[in-house]
Parts: C-alpha cells; sequence; structure tokens
C-alpha cells in the first residue's frame, strides 16, 4: 500500500513539473509586441500629414460677380474661406484644410440670396457658379443702410506714413485682416468668424501692434460711409443681404 501511495505521489509531481514547464515556455509566434517608438515598424507609404493645401477656382456669373463667397463644412461648424474675386468673374485661392475634409458646401452672396452648392474636395476645389440661379427668396432693389451686421468694409488709411494694420474682433481676439498700408492707402476687410462671414459686434485697429480704434459693427449704431475712426476712414462697406452702407464716399485723396 504505501509503494502505491509513493508511485502516486511520483507521478503526481511529475505531471505538476511538466505542466508548469510547459506554461512557462509558451510564447506568441504571432510576433513581438513594440516598447518604445523605436520599435515601430511604419510603411514608407503612409502619410503623416493632417492637412492639404489645395487650389480653388470658382466661376461667378458675368453679370453679378461683385458678391461674397463663402465655403464652409458640410455642417456650417467651420468657415474655410470667405472673400470676393479680384476684379473678374473667377476667383482663384489656396485653402488649407485638414485631411479628412472630402466635401464642403459654397454659398455664394449671403444664404437668403442663393442656394448653398455642395462640391467635392480633392486635390482642388472647382465649381462652375455662372448659372447659379437665385432662391426666392432674393431680395428686390438693394437700398443703402446698415442691417444685420458687417460683412464688408473698404477703409482708407490717413497715417503719415507706411504702417502694418491688423484688425482683429474683439471676441476671442480673432484677425480679420494684416498687412502693410501706405499713407491713403485703401485696403478691405473680409470673412469675419460669424456665419456667412458676418464680422463679430466689435472691431478693433491696431498700428504697427498699438491699438488706434474701435468700431461697432452690429448696425445697432449709425455707422456710414465717410465717417473716421482713428486713422481710418470708411469707403465702402456692406451688411447683411448685400447692402451698402448709406453716406458720402470720401474725396480722392491728393496725388
Amino acid at each position: 500500500m504505501k509503494q502505491l501511495i509513493y508511485l502516486l505521489g511520483i507521478a503526481f509531481l511529475v505531471s505538476v513539473s511538466f505542466t508548469s514547464c510547459k506554461k512557462n515556455d509558451t510564447t506568441d509566434d504571432g510576433g513581438s509586441t513594440a516598447k518604445s517608438m523605436d520599435d515601430l515598424v511604419v510603411s514608407s507609404s503612409f502619410d503623416w500629414k493632417t492637412t492639404k493645401t489645395i487650389n480653388v477656382s470658382i466661376t461667378l456669373p458675368i453679370a453679378n460677380s461683385e458678391q461674397i463667397v463663402s465655403i464652409y463644412s458640410n455642417d456650417y461648424e467651420e468657415l474655410y474661406f470667405s472673400g470676393y474675386s479680384a476684379g473678374s468673374n473667377i476667383l482663384s485661392t489656396k485653402l488649407t484644410l485638414p485631411t479628412s475634409v472630402e466635401s464642403a458646401v459654397i454659398i455664394y452672396g449671403l444664404e437668403e440670396n442663393f442656394e448653398p452648392i455642395t462640391v467635392y474636395v480633392g486635390n482642388d476645389i472647382t465649381a462652375d457658379l455662372s448659372d447659379l440661379k437665385a432662391s426666392s427668396t432674393e431680395k428686390g432693389v438693394l437700398t443703402c443702410g446698415c442691417e444685420g451686421g458687417i460683412f464688408s468694409l473698404k477703409m482708407r488709411y490717413n497715417g503719415s506714413s507706411s504702417a502694418n494694420i491688423k484688425v482683429r474682433e474683439k471676441k476671442n481676439n480673432v484677425r480679420i485682416y494684416c498687412g502693410t498700408v501706405a499713407p491713403d492707402g485703401e485696403f478691405t476687410i473680409t470673412g469675419g468668424s460669424k456665419k456667412n462671414g458676418r464680422f463679430d459686434n466689435t472691431i478693433r485697429f491696431y498700428i504697427d501692434n498699438v491699438l488706434n480704434t474701435s468700431m461697432h459693427v452690429s448696425c445697432s449704431d449709425p455707422l456710414e460711409v465717410g465717417m473716421d475712426f482713428g486713422d481710418f476712414t470708411i469707403v465702402s462697406g456692406v451688411s447683411k443681404n448685400n447692402k451698402p452702407l448709406c453716406g458720402t464716399a470720401p474725396p480722392p485723396p491728393p496725388p
């Protein structure tokens, strides 16, 4: 009996030893796990870029090519571009967008005037709006005035020497213009941070990074062509529904 118990004990120890060795010797033949960035193997074709710069070419209606063009994300939450063509019916520019963007929405004029269109975003954006039809809510003959906020301003700089001019929205300090302007030079501000490119309620003008003046542009206060703000004069402006500002244009600068 003692011998039987002894043999059973030996068999049990051998079984435990074999199982233990088998467990400890098990390895994952599927490959090793990277323990640091240096261990990662990345394909040479992998694109690390998170943004892409693309060309934009939009053909505008020949008889009506002076309205604002805005490009939005599909959910209208992000404004990619807002501006005007440079004196022709072709708007050409460059945009830097997230690589994940595959489509966008173009709005010509203001949303109340023309129907938005969705375009494919590849290596470029091309669109032909030459036959764009006005929506049923298009307004008739425009009268002057300031309604619903400002979308564009043309300003004259009255300083005595060339300077770097910056214009920022008061809220969040969003920059909407930056450039070097000569005395009596004129510049155009477009592309506010609000929907359709409307400016925030107050904008600030800086000369060589020094605050020069502020302007309230929600149309709750009078705003007209010819008004002076610090070293700047309003030459022209556009409020909601492309309504131009009233007032008298300032005389041209001396030769």
